[in-house]
């Protein structure tokens, strides 16, 4: 829905924005802080928080591959 809170990782940092925005409303370097300013973001606005998981980086082998 437009206007939900989004809390995801990003290069390495923790970011939270209000989708249809293209900039963050915060950025943090821990999980547990963009998290909860996310929530609490989200409740003031009266929408969702959605957090994202992190995507594996393509660049870190498996370290399960050839098991």
């Amino acid at each position: 829905m437009a206007g939900d809170v989004i809390t995801y990782s990003e290069d390495g940092v923790w970011k939270t924005r209000v989708e249809g925005n293209s900039r963050a409303s915060r950025i943090s370097a821990d999980r547990g802080d963009a998290v909860a300013f996310g929530r609490r973001l989200a409740r003031e606005r009266g929408v969702r928080h959605i957090v994202r998981p992190v995507k594996p980086d393509p660049e870190t082998p498996d370290p399960e591959e050839g098991l």
